[in-house]
């Protein structure tokens, strides 16, 4: 029965969080994702330091917010990865590294969240035990 409970619980965690999370983006930049040149415009001190780019496709400009570990400088050039068929979806970061973090994310829940839900449900009650000493 609790095997049931928490296989149950894991792939609505799964599910739920693949469908919520920016997986399928990320899965998609780094299978199709097309590499160009961009300019750092701006940091976002207002969203944790975030990163804002400029980049040009097909002489069109773009405007793109993201996040990379690296210490871009305003007017310092980087490399963005878009997607052809929406290229206002475009990141600074590696996107193979960011899959890998979010499904890392993703497992890790999918793992301990139900085994915690199933623990809160089903305590462990206290042994009892006849063979501790009485005290005097």
């Amino acid at each position: 029965m609790r095997l049931l409970i928490y296989l149950s619980m894991a792939l609505f965690v799964a599910l739920f969080g693949a469908l919520t999370s920016p997986i399928a983006k990320y899965v998609r930049l780094f299978h199709v994702g097309k590499t160009t040149e961009a300019r750092v415009t701006g940091i976002d001190r207002k969203h944790h330091n975030g990163i804002i780019f400029h980049y040009q496709i097909d002489g069109k400009d773009y405007e793109g917010h993201s996040y990379p570990d690296d210490d871009f400088k305003v007017g310092q050039s980087a490399t963005a990865t878009y997607l052809p068929d929406t290229p206002e979806v475009a990141t600074l970061e590696n996107p193979f590294w960011i899959l890998m973090n979010n499904l890392l994310v993703l497992g890790l829940a999918t793992v301990t969240f139900p085994l915690f839900v199933l623990y809160r449900m089903f305590p462990r009650e206290p042994k009892k035990s006849n063979d501790l000493p009485e005290r005097r």
